[in-house]
């Protein structure tokens, strides 16, 4: 696989945590985020995130549509 770049990174960093991508890509992924503080801490604050969002909903996984007017969200303040 060729080299990952932290834009791609943060394209995935949803699907990474959900573990929706194939298993190459998730390797590929853990080792950039392993080499890119930048990267690593975005990866920690949407675990922070996730983790804020389950305790607000309780025990229940959040609403999908929750998650995605988040991820929209996060998209339009990056710009695309």
């Amino acid at each position: 696989m060729s080299e990952i770049s932290c834009e791609e990174i943060l394209r995935q960093i949803d699907f990474y945590l959900t573990v929706e991508l194939p298993p190459e890509e998730v390797d590929h992924i853990a080792g950039h985020l392993s080499e890119c503080g930048s990267c690593d801490d975005r990866l920690q604050l949407h675990v922070r995130l996730r983790e804020i969002i389950a305790r607000k909903c309780g025990e229940a996984a959040p609403p999908d549509t929750l998650l995605t007017r988040v991820r929209f969200m996060l998209r339009e303040e990056r710009g695309g």
